[in-house]
C-alpha cells in the first residue's frame, strides 16, 4: 500500500470560502469522510481556515520572509486535504472522484515513502530524525 495526499482545491470565491460551506455540504462530507474510514484507507484528513487567515514564509536573498495572507499571486485555494492509503494512483483517484465536493478540483499526489529514495537519501534520512543523546549504529 502507498500513501496519498489529496488536496482539495475548491471552485469558490475567497468571500464564499471564508463564510464556510452550508449544513448539506458538511453532512455530505461527513458520509465521504466515514466510507474512508470504514473502508480503512483514510490515514488523516481536515479542512483548512481561509488563507486570508495563513502567512507564507518565503526565503529571498538567504533570509526569510514572512507576508500574511490572503495571497493574491494564488490561482488556487488548498480547502482541505485528506492522507490515505490505497495499492497505486488509480485507487486513491477512485476515492478523489467519489468526493461530494461541489465545484472544484481534487489534486492526488503520491507521499513518499523512505524506499523511494536511494539507500544514500535513506541514509542521510535516518542519521536526520536520530536524536541527539542517541548513536547511530553502523
Amino acid at each position: 500500500m502507498a500513501r496519498f495526499m489529496l488536496f482539495m482545491l475548491p471552485n469558490i470565491s475567497p468571500e464564499a470560502y471564508a463564510e464556510g460551506p452550508d449544513v448539506e455540504a458538511v453532512e455530505a462530507m461527513a458520509r465521504y469522510n466515514q466510507e474512508l474510514l470504514d473502508a480503512g484507507v483514510m490515514l488523516a484528513g481536515d479542512g483548512l481556515h481561509p488563507a486570508q487567515d495563513g502567512r507564507r514564509v518565503s526565503l529571498r536573498d538567504g533570509a526569510p520572509v514572512v507576508t500574511d495572507g490572503p495571497f493574491t499571486e494564488a490561482k488556487e485555494v488548498v480547502g482541505g486535504y485528506w492522507i490515505i492509503q490505497a495499492r497505486d494512483l488509480d485507487e486513491a483517484t477512485d476515492w478523489a472522484r467519489r468526493c461530494p465536493m461541489g465545484e472544484g478540483t481534487i489534486e492526488v499526489r503520491q507521499i513518499f515513502d523512505p524506499e523511494d529514495y536511494s539507500e544514500a537519501v535513506q541514509e542521510a534520512a535516518r542519521l536526520s530524525h536520530t536524536p541527539p543523546d542517541q548513536t547511530v549504529e553502523r
